[in-house]
């Protein structure tokens, strides 16, 4: 059984935000350097508890598929925009860590990383961030944010 063309987007997002490693650049034409290295990465994780949270390896990254809106076009072609939710979550390791300032630190990088290809290999036609806000109900040592993203193919007939 082949990947539909969302699941292979799905995919090449997951595996960008996976190759996230301190010191190493997005790609070879890239002059920034990642600040973090990204311990793992899932996908639709409904209903995550604090003690899941606690017990993670940090920095920690989900991928939510918060659906998708299709529109008909000529001759059987659709256009599809995915609406993906991607969640960061770190943990101060010590007093003197400023919880903010790793947030930022890991955001600038996903960011990075995702606009580094916005057509993710050819897979999209674009990838834009829509908004980023933190999680609200997180408490020290830990925090969280969400950045939302939309992202736009084309595909035809069958040829999902």
């Amino acid at each position: 059984m082949s990947n539909s063309k969302k699941e292979a987007i799905l995919l090449k997002l997951q595996s960008v935000i996976a190759n996230i490693v301190i010191d190493n650049k997005p790609s070879e034409t890239s002059t920034y350097v990642f600040e973090n290295t990204v311990s793992y990465v899932d996908r639709q994780y409904i209903g995550l508890t604090i003690e899941e949270i606690q017990n993670a390896k940090k920095p920690w990254i989900l991928i939510n598929n918060e659906g998708e809106q299709l529109t008909a076009l000529p001759s059987k072609n659709f256009e599809s925009k995915i609406f993906i939710q991607i969640v960061g979550f770190v943990e101060a390791k010590s007093d003197d860590q400023n919880l903010d300032s790793l947030l930022n630190s890991l955001q600038k990088d996903v960011m990075v990383a995702i606009i580094e290809d916005v057509e993710l290999g050819g897979l999209c036609s674009y990838l834009v961030p829509r908004d980023i806000y933190t999680v609200d109900e997180l408490i020290w040592p830990y925090g969280g944010f969400v950045l939302n993203l939309e992202i736009d193919y084309m595909f035809s007939g069958t040829n999902l």
